[in-house]
């Protein structure tokens, strides 16, 4: 849809803007250009994230103009697959609402603020440990305090990233971004819903951002947490915490603001349960025995909803629905969202319309009655509520005018739902996290295999957990239809990736029984002795010993088991028998039997043997009939156990999708297009960042007894890592484009850095544990590498010329990157637990997050046309200081380098009272100086231009001057100063020194006045005239333009500043007022008799009402009841032009 036209085209003077050029700074462009038709041909395209696969999906809203400020409203999908266990946001099932920012955190150990204990306060122990420091790391594994930084992400309008605490308690970023951060003093928060009570959180932030904007978040959520056994009793202490800070106010250097306005919403829903069971490997804790859990969180959230955006002008609000939502009770979707100007008159507005997914079925969103439910599991079960059955579904965005009248059908979406998904709490789902199987099917369970290489251990498997297409895709977008009539149809396909360690293993399973049968008369028969396994135990006779055979089989799941014995003798005198031992348990029979039967028996997982104990006097006797007779004993109900590795072999499917090809149709030119991508190099090209972990062993001990067991948890111990928001990162995609009658029209390679080149690094212990009962787990969080990834190296473009394909483009990057740690922590890694007395013991694991920077270093790009190449090779080098490119040399062929050098604030010494306000406000992006040096191939080095911009002192960033360098021949550079070097020095060598510009630089233009809010009031070229500017509306829009003009003397006549300030601050009613006020320039005969005076009038919102000319001319822009432009009119009224707009049912 198109925006509001004054937005998409006014460029106000404010921090940040550069408009000096090497040949001479021009007077800005203060005045919008007069408006256009709305473009009706920008839906269609749609980007796609290549390196993951997926479609970037937005669709634009509305973009907010106050001064310098930009703030774009718009809807974005996640296109990478629906999570089972995803909650539907107040827009949509895999939509979010961008429209302001928040700083969200995840907890490690205790919240950092947390007096005395939290992070920063915790002396971190260095090896070698004295008593003091020995004593501090068991405090760490205990949770009394915390060595552990929390992991904070900060999300501001079109900017985001990640940052740590460090020991002092200043942010660091990660990467590296010149933002400050601030908070205020933790204080007591109180808790009224839910857990009640009070915690000690910290209530609000402050950020800078590098162009010296501030944000500022001073409301939160409130969550906490209660955590119950799946029979409702309690499972441990409940949390308090506030972990989301949401943005109310952003501040431009000029003092340009918007602010937001929440509405609180009470929400409680219960989480999907974690299931966590133990098998014995070794010893006994008695009646200390480890048991299973099944724990349900449940959380009480106070959370905000957006409500309005002000600013000087207008605000846009957003409007829930008063029906509330059925699959999340207590919330509400949002139904509009309504754009009004300052005297609250609505401009437009934007409705939205939803539907329920409820299994494969969709249900009006109007249609369900939800009254006395809630979000919780049926009371002591694992059952949902309905509310955990349904999706929330976008289905349409309709534009409307003022009086809610629809532009068109807007956009409609549709989803793949043939299936549909399981209910939000269901364990039916992939490894990472998408649904794989109908809720008909049993969920994930785990399965043993022995270990070869140990006889009394076994390997666990979590079976039924393998990607499944079909289901995995279930709630994602399939088709957006525009307004236009227009669409775009995307096809999926199952992420890919090549073989590699990270790849959990396909496991399936088969029912066996284990048994073996006997006769007395093949005892100690090497032929049966070879495929027999035995045991030499006493004799049940108590004379000498007795080799006791039996099978082995692995329990995977505690249930009851059924054991036959058949045609067994009744030999009632010679002890024979039949007997099962745990094998971590030896000569300790859990059951043993001596009669044909059938026997039922409930065993825990692990490792088992059936033994049988022939009859010593039956051996001794083989004359007896039952000498030779055969007799066996089973236990049905096993399962035999297939384990496919996730390397080496072919590539394999895993979670999520990723596009396979992209249909789109533009009826407004006609126009067809398909695209197919494919992701082969060499196999697949996909790449995993991590693995699940689903066990590890545990020691425990109580009192004198001790025992090893190997911990089940049924979803992983550690969160898997991501790239770019996708678990997959594909280092080679082809994109190829055709029209529908199978027509190519070439294709394009790209490569990426991927995981494999930079992986997240994984903290492990500096002390080497070795033996059965020590694992990693849990670790700290990995120090995730995600913003070294997914940058561009090399492209190739193809053209196809009859059905052969021709290399015409290639480009090669490389890139540098610098990593520092910024942020120790320790973590200790507890291997066994004293379950009796409260302690654990424990290896210190060491670790530091690392910040740091990636830049483009080189780029060389080769065109190739009719077989004859043109390379262009361009280097660059990125400051530390201020993480901007200072140097860009451009290579030529015969030999020599163009160089451009840029400064910026930051490069320079203090000491210089424009620069020093641009850094106290942080406004640091802004450019200082630009000089062009050519190097030829000789060496010599001569400068060719040069341009400077001086910033006014008072902290808004406004330009006071432009500098250009001038001399008549090329200056050598070893004369030449650069304004934050000595002479001959470099500005990205050597050290800096406060500012002092080259003697050859001349000033071109002044800026000579601004009003309060930094809009150009006039501005003198050297040597020229000055042009004047006359703002209104509430000082939002220039309404004249006066070219050879003083501007004091502009003001007089226009009944001095008062008068100027308060039209400024004021609305116009109409054209003739405006053209009222400044008749007096306009008609002024002396001071002013050669001023050339053009003025406008706006319609507040919308756009250029109209437009009068030096000469008298008006030109006038009518619009319709959408603020499209329908008519250009002369100053008589006639249409000069008409638009109309045409839109496909």
């Amino acid at each position: 849809m198109y925006k509001k036209l004054f937005s998409l085209f006014v460029a106000f003077v404010a921090a940040g803007n550069c408009y000096a050029q090497s040949q001479g700074p021009e007077i800005p462009k203060v005045i919008p250009p007069s408006p256009n038709a709305a473009n009706l041909g920008q839906y269609i395209n749609t980007p796609v994230g290549l390196y993951t696969g997926t479609p970037q999906i937005s669709v634009p809203i509305w973009t907010i103009s106050e001064g310098s400020l930009k703030l774009p409203i718009s809807l974005s999908y996640k296109s990478g697959g629906i999570k089972v266990s995803e909650m539907a946001s107040s827009s949509g099932l895999g939509w979010v609402l961008n429209a302001g920012g928040t700083i969200t955190r995840s907890v490690v150990g205790l919240p950092d603020e947390t007096p005395s204990v939290g992070y920063p306060y915790t002396i971190i122990p260095t090896p070698p440990l004295d008593e003091y420091e020995t004593f501090i790391g068991r405090q760490i594994s205990t949770g009394a305090i915390d060595g552990q930084q929390d992991l904070f992400f900060f999300s501001l309008p079109e900017k985001s990233g990640k940052f740590v605490f460090d020991k002092s308690m200043t942010v660091r970023t990660i990467p590296k971004q010149n933002f400050k951060f601030s908070h205020q003093n933790a204080t007591n928060v109180s808790f009224s819903y839910g857990e009640n009570g009070t915690e000690i959180c910290i209530p609000q932030w402050t950020v800078t951002d590098d162009n010296g904007v501030i944000y500022r978040f001073e409301v939160y959520e409130k969550t906490s947490t209660s955590v119950r056994e799946l029979s409702g009793l309690s499972a441990g202490n409940g949390s308090r915490t506030v972990n989301t800070w949401y943005l109310t106010e952003m501040t431009s250097p000029t003092g340009d603001k918007i602010t937001f306005a929440y509405d609180d919403v009470q929400l409680s829903y219960d989480l999907p349960p974690n299931r966590t069971s133990y098998s014995l490997v070794s010893g006994s804790l008695w009646d200390h025995e480890m048991t299973g859990t099944k724990i349900v969180q449940r959380q009480f959230v106070e959370t905000k909803r957006l409500r309005t955006i002000t600013f000087s002008n207008g605000s846009v609000e957003f409007v829930p629905s008063p029906i509330g939502r059925a699959d999340l009770i207590g919330d509400s979707a949002l139904e509009k969202i309504v754009i009004k100007n300052k005297d609250g008159a609505i401009i437009k507005q934007f409705k939205f319309q939803y539907q329920y997914l409820v299994e494969n079925t969709l249900l009006a969103y109007n249609s369900i009655n939800f009254s006395g439910q809630n979000n919780y599991f049926q009371s002591g079960t694992t059952l949902p509520s309905e509310p955990l059955k349904r999706r929330l579904m976008l289905q349409q965005i309709l534009e409307q005018d003022n009086n809610g009248n629809a532009l068109n059908n807007g956009h409609q979406f549709e989803y793949f739902h043939d299936i549909g998904l399981p209910q939000r709490g269901s364990a039916l789902m992939d490894h990472w996290g998408y649904a794989n199987k109908p809720e008909s099917e049993r969920e994930p369970f785990f399965v043993g295999m022995s270990d070869l290489g140990s006889i009394q251990r076994i390997n666990w498997y979590l079976t039924g957990k393998e990607a499944n297409f079909n289901y995995g895709k279930q709630g994602s977008l399939s088709r957006i239809t525009y307004p236009t009539g227009g669409f775009t149809e995307y096809d999926f396909e199952a992420n890919e990736v090549a073989p590699s360690p990270l790849v959990p293993p396909v496991v399936t399973k088969s029912d066996f029984t284990a048994g073996f049968e006997f006769t007395h008369a093949t005892y100690g028969k090497p032929w049966y002795d070879e495929y027999h396994p035995y045991e030499v135990r006493p004799s049940p006779d108590g004379i000498g010993t007795i080799r006791n055979y039996y099978t082995e089989f692995v329990i995977s799941e505690r249930k009851s088991y059924k054991i036959q014995i058949v045609n067994m003798p009744y030999y009632p005198n010679g002890g024979m028998s039949y007997y099962i031992e745990n094998v971590n348990n030896p000569n300790v029979a859990i059951w043993r039997e001596y009669l044909n039967n059938t026997y039922y028996l409930t065993l825990n997982p692990g490792m088992y043997r059936l033994y049988h104990c022939p009859s010593p006097g039956l051996l001794a006797t083989p004359s007896d009939p039952n000498y030779t007779a055969l007799y066996s004993a089973s236990i049905e109900g096993l399962y035999e156990v297939n384990v496919v590795p996730g390397t080496p072999g072919a590539p394999l499917k895993v979670g999520g999708i990723r596009v396979k090809g992209i249909s789109q149709y533009d009826p407004i030119i006609g126009n067809a297009i398909n695209k197919a991508y494919s992701y082969e190099l060499d196999g697949s090209s996909g790449q995993l960042v991590s693995t699940p972990l689903y066990t590890y062993p545990l020691l425990a001990e109580a009192g004198i007894h001790s025992a090893e067991y190997k911990v089940f948890n049924y979803n992983s111990v550690y969160p898997l890592s991501t790239t770019h928001n996708s678990y997959v990162g594909y280092e080679f995609v082809t994109e190829k484009k055709t029209l529908p009658s199978g027509q190519d029209l070439g294709k394009s390679e790209y490569s990426y850095i991927g995981p494999n080149q930079e992986p997240d690094i994984l903290f492990k212990s500096v002390d080497a544990v070795v033996g059965p009962g020590f694992s990693d787990y849990p670790n700290p969080p990995v120090d995730n590498r995600d913003w070294l990834r997914g940058f561009l190296t090399n492209q190739q473009d193809y053209e196809n010329k009859n059905n052969t394909y021709s290399l015409v483009r290639t480009v090669s990057n490389t890139y540098t990157k610098y990593l520092e740690p910024v942020s120790p922590g320790v973590k200790i890694d507890v291997f066994r637990t004293y379950i009796d007395i409260g302690k654990t013991d424990g290896i210190i694991n060491f670790y530091n997050y690392n910040s740091g920077y990636i830049y483009l270093d080189k780029s060389e790009e080769t065109m190739i046309n009719n077989g004859v190449s043109t390379k262009k090779t361009t280097t660059f080098e990125q400051s530390p200081t201020s993480l901007l490119p200072v140097r860009e040399t451009l290579l030529s062929s015969d030999g020599s380098k163009k160089h451009t050098f840029s400064t910026y604030p930051l490069e320079y010494a203090a000491g210089t009272p424009f620069i020093d306000s641009l850094v106290y406000k942080n406004n640091v992006n802004v450019p200082i100086e630009k000089v062009t040096v050519k190097e030829y191939a000789n060496g010599d080095k001569v400068v060719l231009s040069g341009n400077i911009t001086k910033y006014q002192t008072n902290h808004k960033g406004l330009k006071d001057a432009e500098l250009v360098f001038e001399h008549p021949a090329a200056t050598p550079l070893s004369t030449f100063n650069f304004s934050n070097r000595g002479t001959g020095v470099l500005p990205n060598t050597g050290t800096a020194t406060t500012f002092s510009a080259d003697a050859k630089y001349q000033q071109r233009l002044k800026y000579q006045t601004y009003d309060d809010k930094g809009n150009l009031l006039s501005a003198k070229l050297e040597n020229g005239s000055s042009v004047c500017y006359i703002w209104s509306y509430n000082q939002q829009y220039p309404v004249a333009e006066i070219k050879n003009a003083d501007y004091a003397a502009v003001v007089a006549a226009l009944g001095g500043a008062s008068a100027v300030n308060s039209f400024a601050i004021g609305a116009p009613a109409n054209k003739a007022a405006i053209d009222a006020f400044l008749a007096p320039v306009r008609n002024h005969t002396t001071t002013l008799k050669d001023a050339q005076v053009t003025t406008y009038t706006y319609d507040a919102l919308v756009g250029m009402k109209s437009s009068t000319d030096a000469k008298g001319q008006t030109s006038y822009f009518d619009y319709d009841t959408f603020q499209r432009l329908k008519y250009v009119k002369d100053q008589n009224g006639n249409i000069i032009k008409a638009n109309e707009y045409h839109y496909k049912p």
